[in-house]
């Protein structure tokens, strides 16, 4: 029904073009726009054309043209940021075609200092460019402008704009405008990036590839009608750059050094013993002519590896579950290293077959991997009591000092649970420009498949040991000296349960963690543009259709083994008589001193020994049938989503006055299966242990459960721009967006567990969050190069989405009796929530400055957001915050240049933000302000050789969440600066 009346729009476009195509004038005038001291040609320059107030912008390839023109003499004037206009009067006539204009811009500074050229000048100016000429609120920077990047993806760049802020460093997600990552959309040249997160989430791991690939970034606040509304916080689109606009023939660039890790800063020892990493990246572009074109066949190719080894340095503490008087209940610490390879091959061919038809190919493969190596696992402890009985704990306990005197649970963690994500995309697209119509299309597969273990050959590869001492007595747990790195210390006189001897540790499994995650996304697209005479005023109609599938599939495959341990027929399990952990002791392991004597000198063991035992000796290990089932019932998904869409939009002037308007509707189904547990006690150990099969049809069922929904929504919008004058412009828009719920709720599951009392539970009836999105915003444009903006925003946001935990169940919640007084965990929409915001932003090259300083440049930017939300009034409120909101952030970059050296620092503040919601006021979770500090430094000799350096967080600043209260930290990690050396050049 959509694609009938879509179709019937654009035919109706494509007429009205043509039929006035076929009554007006045939005059044309056509040209291209180039920068003279470059020879590149450029993309958005402004052509203004006199009488007529029309007005166009260049494409990738610097063409422009007016058609259905009557006959006489027009002015064309041609503006570009940081250059000099240029104007021409043309004639058109009815028998002598317009001459082709050959626009060549240029600026002083390329006159004066022609001994050196600096893409920051021409990135930074080409993205001011594309934003001042944007129909809708965006902000644009070019790779080029922020020099040399600190981790290599594109996440480092992101967060330093405005209303942009980092969820996760460890794996590169961001957040738009107080909108988390899972509601917002990544795209690459326009198609949306798959996602490694399987079912879990909708979010995009920048760190997973490599920011030498792109041009440019954008990040769009107002998405317009011919974009996917999925976007309730905004959309990143990274974008490449054709190679037909070069000046040269050819051209190569490269890039090698070494991430490094200083014995200077606090890293875990086991980093400083792998403190190299090799970077290399190599470029290629060349420009051929084929067949009887002139330089009309490009080849694009980037080759990017760096590996390096990272490290976390973690700890965890949790409190009793009350805002009063509360004991230190649990106590976890993380210290790991391990080695992060990244491999990416991006390529693009562009072919311009004439010059109204070009067609593009490109295609990237990326492969990220996390591969600890022998010695370099997760080293991981966790000591934890009873959450609910103040008993446990001697008298005078408190949030800073608690002494666990019986009941106490000692966990050793140690694993090589690698990750390895391979990024496949291939495009497919062309375009074809008429006298009065432009088509556009392209066709894109975006694939990320995942191995859970990492993809390593090691028969430790994927294996993670968990050695477990039960009912230990006089442990303290103390935060008084140290609120990042308490302290635990045992002081109990039983040798049967002290936690520092290895032999106590009779629970003691491995288990084996592979399966992959897979994320595949379609998406096809064709648009139309027909510019058209309307009522005496010229118009510019676009339809389109598109197409988008998500598929999502999860399929685990962990199994579980207890070490010298056997069951008889009767389910009862007992320890072999020579059971002895002691032998895979590894005393060579170092662990991070900050975590204290208490957790450094409790046992390590050598996983490679474990998973080599179980592999020559399988007698001395019982293998878990009923895990391994349960398991696969528990994560096994698989979900389809199909968005069928259609827009009309048109776009016009009225004078000063740009205006574009239109409407998107969307039509979204989805069909998932999963196996879903029925709400029923769980089987008998002697079940689990003598049927295990039996055990899970009793608790699964036999069929997985099918889970089928629709929905249509239509999506209109107005933008209007105005102009000043040609450097100040005023902007007011209202778009219309959608988040859809995370995926794996969008599927009947269920599952409790019996040691934590938790109940976890989807939500199929979670409905999509739909937001009002309003903008006003005042923008000059600042000479050479440089820009001033003060923007304020609203989000009218209803159905919002939020993880709740912390709901006792109760008699009357729906759940099975032997449920009641268990923790329910499950998503929720809440009532309405309205974000207000306010971005100021500030760039410029300060030329006006005297020498040394005229090639100072600085970037500023403020962003303050307030928040409003009400949940689900059946729900008890315990703050209005919403989950992933930061209310203020600030930026702050210097860049100069003198000669040949170019510097830089970085300041970047964020503010504290509620990372978990909970019914409970004593769960909470909140992360505290954060600020960081970057420096760079390049020096070029000749543009084929330069030196760069980059440090990332010179201040080794941590991440540090509270719960409850503000007093009460509840996770710190430490990461640890980056240090980057290397040359770089072109020729």
């Amino acid at each position: 029904m959509i694609s009938r009346i879509i179709a019937l729009l654009v035919l109706v476009a494509i007429s009205a073009g043509a039929s006035t195509a076929q009554d007006a004038p045939p005059g044309r005038i056509s040209g291209v726009v180039r920068n003279k001291a470059t020879g590149l040609f450029l993309r958005d320059a402004i052509i203004e054309l006199h009488p007529g107030g029309r007005t166009a912008a260049t494409d990738e390839l610097g063409r422009f043209s007016f058609s259905v023109l009557s006959h006489g003499l027009y002015t064309i004037t041609v503006s570009y940021m940081g250059l000099e206009s240029f104007q021409r009067t043309v004639e058109v006539s009815a028998n002598v075609p317009a001459p082709e204009i050959d626009a060549q811009l240029t600026d002083p500074v390329y006159r004066l200092e022609a001994f050196v050229v600096s893409g920051e000048r021409e990135g930074a100016a080409a993205a001011i460019t594309r934003q001042r000429n944007a129909d809708n609120v965006k902000t644009v920077v070019a790779l080029d402008s922020f020099g040399f990047l600190p981790n290599e993806d594109p996440s480092d760049l992101l967060i330093r704009l405005p209303g942009v802020n980092t969820e996760d460093p460890d794996i590169g997600t961001i957040s738009v405008r107080g909108i988390d990552s899972s509601r917002n959309a990544v795209t690459y040249d326009g198609a949306q990036m798959a996602t490694s997160f399987g079912m879990i989430s909708r979010s995009f791991r920048f760190i997973n590839i490599s920011a030498s690939s792109f041009e440019e970034l954008e990040v769009i606040k107002a998405p317009t009608p011919n974009m996917f509304a999925s976007s309730l916080g905004g959309t990143v689109n990274m974008k490449t750059k054709t190679t037909l606009n070069m000046k040269e023939d050819v051209q190569f660039t490269y890039r090698a050094g070494f991430k490094l890790s200083p014995s200077l800063f606090d890293y875990t020892p086991r980093r400083i013993d792998s403190p190299f990493g090799p970077i290399a990246a190599l470029g290629y572009k060349q420009i051929f002519s084929i067949g009887s074109g002139l330089r009309n066949f490009g080849v694009s190719l980037e080759l990017f590896h760096s590996k390096y080894t990272n490290s976390i340095a973690r700890t965890d503490t949790e409190y009793a579950p009350t805002m009063g008087n509360a004991y230190i209940y649990r106590f976890k610490t993380q210290d790991s290293a391990d080695y992060r390879t990244t491999d990416s091959a991006t390529l693009r061919f562009d072919y311009k077959y004439s010059n109204s038809t070009r067609f593009y190919v490109s295609a990237l493969f990326s492969q990220a991997k996390t591969d600890p190596a022998p010695g370099m696992e997760g080293m991981n402890t966790d000591f934890r009591a009873n959450p609910n009985s103040a008993s446990a704990y001697a008298p005078g306990y408190n949030e800073d000092y608690s002494t666990v005197a019986t009941g106490g649970i000692m966990q050793i963690i140690q694993g090589y649970l690698g990750f390895l994500d391979r990024q496949t995309r291939v495009q497919i697209g062309g375009e074809h420009k008429y006298s009065f119509l432009e088509l556009d299309y392209d066709f894109t597969y975006s694939n990320s498949s995942v191995d859970l273990d990492g993809g390593g050959n090691a028969s430790s590869s994927g294996n993670q040991l968990i050695a477990q001492l039960w009912n230990i007595t006089d442990s303290t747990l103390d935060r008084t000296g140290n609120a990042e790195f308490p302290t635990y210390t045992y002081a109990g006189t039983n040798s049967a349960t002290n936690p520092y001897k290895a032999d106590n540790y009779t629970d003691f499994r491995l288990y084996h963690r592979q399966g992959t995650r897979d994320g595949t996304n379609y998406e096809a697209k064709i648009n139309a543009k027909a510019n058209i005479d309307l009522f005496g005023r010229p118009v510019q109609l676009s339809s389109g259709l598109a197409w988008q599938q998500v598929g999502l599939s999860e399929n685990p495959d962990t199994r579980q083994w207890r070490y010298k341990y056997s069951y008889n027929a009767a389910g009862s399990g007992s320890l072999a008589s020579d059971y002895a952990v002691a032998q895979f002791l590894d005393p060579s392991i170092k662990i991070d001193s900050r975590f204290g004597a208490g957790i450094t000198e409790l046992p390590r063991f050598h996983i490679g020994l474990v998973s080599d035992d179980l592999r020559d000796n399988p007698g001395n290990w019982w293998h878990n049938e009923y895990y391994y089932l349960q398991d696969q019932r528990n994560n096994t998904r698989d979900l389809r989503e199909n968005i069928y869409a259609a827009y009309l939009m048109g776009r016009t002037r009225f004078g000063k006055l740009g205006v574009l308007a239109g409407a998107r509707m969307e039509y979204t189904e989805f069909d998932g299966e999963a196996w879903e547990r029925t709400k029923t006690p769980a089987s008998s150990t002697v079940e689990q242990v003598t049927d295990p099969s039996g055990s899970i049809e009793k608790e699964y069922g036999m069929e997985k459960k099918h889970t089928h929904n629709s929905y249509t929504d239509v999506f209109p919008g107005i933008h209007l721009t105005y102009a000043f004058h040609r450097n100040f412009l005023a902007r007011a828009s209202w778009s219309t967006s959608i988040g859809r719920p995370p995926p794996r709720q969008l599927i009947s599951t269920f599952s409790y567990n019996d040691t934590n009392q938790t109940v976890t539970v989807s939500n199929p009836d979670l409905q999509p969050e739909y937001a009002n999105n309003f903008d006003l915003s005042l923008e000059y444009y600042l000479k050479p190069v440089g820009l001033f903006s003060i923007g304020a925003f609203r989000k009218e946001i209803s159905d919002f989405i939020y993880n709740s935990r912390g709901k006792i169940i109760g008699p009357d919640d729906g759940y099975p009796d032997f449920l009641e007084g268990y923790t329910e965990n499950m998503y929720r929409n809440g009532g309405d929530a309205t974000i207000n915001g306010l971005e100021i932003s500030y760039e410029q090259q300060l030329s006006f400055l005297p020498r040394p300083f005229k090639d100072l440049r600085i970037n500023l930017n403020y962003t303050w957001m307030d928040m409003d939300a009400s949940y689900d009034a059946g729900v008890p409120r315990t703050t209005d915050d919403m989950p992933n909101f930061i209310p203020n952030s600030f930026n702050a970059r210097l860049r100069y240049h003198y000669k040949r050296l170019w510097c830089g620092v970085a300041y970047n503040y964020t503010d504290s933000k509620l990372v978990t919601y909970s019914d409970n006021p004593a769960y909470l979770e909140y992360r505290k302000g954060r600020h960081q500090i970057d420096l760079n430094a390049s020096f070029r000799i000749k543009p084929f050789i330069e030196f760069f350096a980059t440090v990332n967080n010179i201040t080794d600043e941590p991440y540090v969440n509270y719960i409850g209260k503000e007093s009460r930290n509840y996770r710190t990690i430490y990461n640890g600066p980056n240090l980057n050396i290397g040359i770089s050049g072109r020729f």
